[in-house]
């Protein structure tokens, strides 16, 4: 019974920490004021 709680609380964990970094990622682009990779660019040429 503990040993399936733990493996529960352990997968959760696993999720936690993904979403977390995941969420960190888009953070950080969204941070970034390089936008170098934009498709469509502001000026004409």
């Amino acid at each position: 019974m503990f040993k399936a709680i733990r493996r529960i609380l352990g997968f959760f964990t696993v999720v936690a920490m993904i979403l977390g970094a995941i969420q960190t990622f888009f953070k950080w682009i969204a941070r970034s004021e390089e936008d170098n990779y934009e498709v469509f660019a502001d000026e004409e040429v």
